[in-house]
């Protein structure tokens, strides 16, 4: 859930900019701030690869929390160029490496490494199956006039809810 959410975001963030923002300067300025920010996302594996060994709940936790933070961000407040820059545009970023971190860890966790490529690769069966989504929400979303992507973040933020709740599953002990 959280991968195709971030699929979303940066396959239409420039879109969504176009919509939500006052100017076409502004949008500009955005799109430019985002396509800076989108490299860096790496910096922060030394902070998930602690996070990791301390508790690897807490790193799903921070996951989910990030995630509902910029999906909130979409759904309640898309025209913040401030919170555009200093919530989504970081957290996008940051959230891929995160996700994958953990749940590579989790699955060695829990399942050990006898079979990690097998689990590794149906674990991205299941995210590029859950992805297919994506096309259609982006048709979704461009064919009312004026084009609107509210109901996909709408949709998209609150799937993510429940994953608060099963991550209390994920400890192995």
């Amino acid at each position: 859930i959280h991968i195709l959410k971030l699929n979303f975001i940066v396959a239409t963030i420039n879109d969504q900019l176009e919509i939500a923002m006052d100017s076409a300067d502004q949008q500009e300025q955005l799109i430019n701030v985002f396509g800076a920010m989108l490299p860096f996302g790496f910096v922060v594996l030394p902070l998930v690869a602690q996070l990791l060994d301390q508790s690897a709940q807490g790193a799903l936790q921070l996951a989910n929390s990030v995630g509902l933070l910029y999906g909130g961000v979409m759904v309640f407040c898309p025209g913040s160029k401030w919170l555009q820059m200093l919530v989504v545009f970081p957290s996008v970023a940051c959230s891929r490496q995160l996700v994958y971190s953990t749940i590579f860890h989790q699955i060695g966790q829990l399942f050990g490494f006898s079979n990690y490529g097998v689990l590794l690769g149906l674990t991205n069966l299941c995210v590029s199956t859950l992805s297919m989504i994506q096309t259609p929400l982006v048709s979704w979303s461009e064919l009312v006039q004026p084009p609107s992507y509210m109901a996909a973040n709408w949709l998209l933020w609150i799937i993510t809810i429940p994953l608060v709740v099963v991550a209390f599953w994920s400890d192995p002990k």
